[in-house]
């Protein structure tokens, strides 16, 4: 029966929504079955001309015969619990823009909200099984005009999202990041595979609190050693940048450098000195807990290691 009820609400929110579309002459295309894609309608604009604009997106219809309810905190916005499994399709896999709409089948009111940058501001909802999604209620279907511009608008912002070119992939790495933590500065560079690499430059002190489990794991982090934490194994926490590393993992290498010039008098078992090794030139490179010197002799192919020292 439950079913049922769902299906009847479904259908009503449907006819509701389509109502409200057909005056900007939008092509709709129901994707709607049996079993829930997460992406209930395919919409474009249709021109003056009559031509297709090019102007797609999905959406996402969530219709209720209840009262809506407010976002927590906030009498502008209503609140919609989205899955998890949802919210990780559009956030991660989805390549184009998707609208969430919420329909007050009983006002026959439609509200809407572009989820994927929504997702992008909070990652803390990976690590749970539902996500509270808020539409604002100035959002509202009935204003077409509004609409339009928003899908505009977002398909703009998945542009810069999914970048065909490299300054554009530059800008929407950029772009992320600082929606993320604002308190810092980011270069990005694209090695030869493609992988971006990215270089954070705080604007101001930014407090960190670490948690590693396991003696190996703190062992070998405080000796400066590259560690592939586990998901559980590591925590970071003081910044939304590492939110996910505790579900996912990752790994992590805190280590000094110091370029140096050193000078190494060689001693013998009997403990005479056996000669000087001067201008010797390279680094120390290590842990808390350790360090090691890596060098060179000048005009020479042999190479230098020296330590571990504590």
């Amino acid at each position: 029966m439950k079913r049922d009820s769902a299906k009847v609400i479904g259908k009503i929110a449907s006819a509701i929504l389509l109502k409200a579309l057909s005056p900007a002459k939008w092509v709709v295309n129901s994707l709607e079955g049996d079993d829930d894609y997460a992406k209930d309608f395919l919409i474009e604009r249709v021109e003056d001309s009559g031509l297709l604009s090019g102007e797609s997106v999905f959406i996402q219809l969530k219709g209720t015969s209840k009262k809506a309810k407010y976002a927590r905190g906030k009498m502008n916005c209503y609140s919609f619990q989205l899955k998890q499994k949802h919210a990780l399709y559009y956030a991660d896999k989805a390549d184009q823009p998707v609208f969430l709409v919420l329909c007050l089948n009983s006002t026959e009111r439609l509200y809407y909200v572009f989820v994927q940058p929504f997702l992008e501001q909070k990652q803390g909802w990976r690590e749970q099984k539902s996500v509270a999604i808020h539409l604002p209620i100035a959002n509202e279907l009935s204003d077409l005009v509004s609409f339009e511009l928003s899908v505009a608008e977002a398909k703009e912002w998945m542009r810069r999202k999914r970048p065909t070119s490299l300054k554009d992939a530059h800008d929407a790495a950029v772009e992320r990041l600082k929606n993320i933590e604002p308190r810092c500065d980011y270069k990005v560079s694209f090695k030869e595979n493609g992988h971006p690499q990215f270089y954070l430059i705080p604007l101001e002190d930014i407090p960190i609190k670490m948690r590693i489990v396991g003696k190996d794991n703190i062992d070998r982090f405080s000796k400066g050693e590259l560690v592939h934490f586990k998901p559980g194994e590591v925590s970071l926490d003081g910044t939304a940048l590492f939110d996910d590393i505790k579900a996912t993992g990752a790994g992590i290498q805190a280590q000094h450098r110091r370029k140096c010039d050193l000078e190494m008098e060689l001693i013998g078992s009997a403990g005479k000195s056996l000669g000087t090794l001067r201008d010797i030139r390279g680094e120390w490179r290590g842990g808390l807990t350790q360090t090691t010197f890596y060098g060179s002799l000048r005009r020479s192919p042999y190479t230098i290691e020296s330590g571990p020292f504590a």
